[in-house]
């Protein structure tokens, strides 16, 4: 929704960012790399070659230098894919709170934008048990 926001620079570094975040509790699941493929079309990328991915500290340093809302935006993005599976392990956990603290986002950031996507997730759960 957001992810249009971001620069060309940014997209690309957020991209990279999730493929490290998908594989940081070493299991990747399909619907993660689904999750992706959907965070490029709505950025409008055509083809994103997941080996190819941008080099962490790359992407940490451009996003470092990003608005804060841009900060969020891919923080939320990324917290997103964490949870696509229906898990979230301490791995998955250190992950995003390390990348977090890097690109510059406070403590207070970081606990506000994970508690909405905990009710946000709450309320996507509660509506599909109810079809």
């Amino acid at each position: 929704m957001f992810l249009k926001e971001l620069t060309p620079e940014e997209k690309e570094a957020f991209i990279g960012l999730c493929v490290h975040a998908a594989s940081a509790n070493s299991i990747v699941e399909d619907t993660e790399f689904e999750m992706i493929e959907d965070y490029c079309k709505e950025m409008g990328i055509t083809f994103f070659n997941v080996n190819k991915a941008v080099d962490i500290e790359k992407a940490i340093n451009l996003l470092s230098n990003s608005e804060t809302r841009h900060k969020k935006i891919v923080f939320n993005g990324i917290l997103g894919l964490l949870n696509a599976d229906g898990s979230y392990d301490q791995n998955e956990k250190d992950f995003i709170y390390d990348l977090a603290y890097k690109i510059g986002l406070t403590e207070h950031e970081v606990m506000v934008q994970s508690d909405l996507m905990e009710r946000y997730l709450r309320i996507v759960r509660e509506i599909s048990n109810t079809l």
